[in-house]
């Protein structure tokens, strides 16, 4: 445990100089809105995007790059001025006849494409493609590309992020996480272009939400490597008071309710006890149950329900929850509680590092409790159980 508290330590500094680069590339932003449209494409700020960066005027065959930033010469081996010569063709990049076809001519935005990129000394190699629509004062519109390499081979035998923690402890694990802190960070930057380049006022909301949502990923992100270091440290303290976990449960129903709603999920509570009194951290505990009610409804299908079920069982209070999706396999019964693990299943649908779990079972351990896994009557089932407190005495005059 101390080496995944360094390495969450090293994680963090990474998480400072990713906010780092994203305020230089902020700041750089507003100096371009000082020069006309071309010279903007065309100054450094792009250059700090870790992901490769091309800008063409049309997506078509024969149609050379506008612009392309550094990380796209290093990706496909083309010089920054021979891949927006008059007889480049922007498409020549792609391998694969499907992609060209798909992308000749396009004009509309796209997110996670997959494409076959063709290096200039004629290797290829499977990548990741969004494009980005931005309009231009003229009327016509700018193509935004944003390309990235993807792991295939040996390398991605095993996606796993433990797997690959365990292989190579820092490089692999920073790695990963470095792509999954990015991920936000490069939707916020794409937006903050589309306003810098086009203030139109129909785009403002949606570019708000996308900036809001996106940004409330990245904290989430930074707050789970925080919760796994402090827990993982014998030294951390729980702020203990006594406290009613059915309170606390009720505390949180509104918000997990609207989650549901935003899942297109029914929600369906069973608090069988009028109190259950406990000894414990309030924040750590509704923290927990969090996690637990964000995993299930995060693993059903829309249509579907998660049950929340509050009850007593042998001096302990017992609250379960229940989701509609995926049995659990030996693999997830094995692994579920493990720091930075994900079922295969889920780990390309879902974005996140695979803490949520872990930190919940950490806070019931802390707090004498435990927390299991099985397989419920319609998919996987979280129990987590609480010693009740022992009545306090009460005092007596003398």
């Amino acid at each position: 445990m101390p080496a995944l508290t360094g390495t969450l330590a090293l994680a963090l500094l990474a998480v400072a100089s990713t906010i780092l680069l994203a305020i230089v590339t902020l700041v750089t932003r507003r100096k371009l809105q000082r020069a006309d449209e071309r010279s903007r494409l065309g100054e450094g700020a792009l250059d700090a995007v870790p992901h490769a960066v091309f800008v063409v005027d049309a997506l078509r065959a024969g149609r050379p790059n506008i612009y392309v930033n550094t990380a796209y010469s290093a990706l496909t081996g083309y010089g920054a001025r021979e891949a927006v010569a008059a007889g480049f063709d922007a498409l020549s990049i792609f391998a694969d006849p499907a992609n060209v076809a798909e992308l000749d001519g396009r004009s509309e935005a796209a997110t996670g494409m997959r494409a076959r990129v063709r290096r200039r000394d004629g290797t290829t190699f499977p990548a990741k493609l969004d494009l980005s629509v931005l309009p231009r004062t003229d009327g016509a519109r700018y193509i935004v590309g944003l390309l990235e390499r993807v792991e295939t081979g040996e390398r991605a035998t095993d996606r796993t992020p433990a797997a690959r923690l365990s292989a190579a402890p820092t490089d692999a694990f920073l790695s990963w996480l470095t792509h999954e802190l990015r991920s936000p960070l490069n939707a916020c930057v794409m937006w903050l272009d589309v306003l810098a380049l086009a203030p139109q006022p129909d785009r403002l909301a949606k570019a708000v939400d996308a900036l809001k949502r996106n940004l409330a990923r990245q904290t989430r992100l930074v707050s789970d490597l925080s919760d796994a270091a402090k827990l993982s440290s014998p030294a951390s303290e729980l702020r203990v008071e006594r406290l009613d976990l059915v309170a606390l449960v009720k505390r949180g129903l509104d918000a997990w309710q609207l989650l549901a709603i935003g899942k297109e999920l029914a929600l369906r509570p069973l608090i069988e006890l009028e109190t259950a009194p406990i000894d414990g951290d309030p924040e750590r505990l509704l923290q927990a149950l969090g996690h637990l009610l964000d995993n299930a409804i995060n693993s059903t299908p829309a249509g579907g329900s998660v049950s929340l079920r509050v009850h007593a069982a042998g001096g302990n209070c017992v609250v379960e929850v229940e989701d509609a999706g995926a049995a659990l396999s030996a693999e997830d019964a094995a692994n579920l509680f493990t720091p930075l693990w994900r079922a295969p299943t889920s780990a390309k649908e879902r974005p996140g590092l695979g803490l949520g779990l872990a930190v919940a079972q950490r806070i019931a351990v802390r707090h004498g409790g435990t927390l299991a896994a099985t397989n419920g009557a319609s998919g996987a089932r979280f129990v987590l159980t609480l010693p009740l407190a022992a009545p306090r005495a009460i005092d007596t005059p003398a």
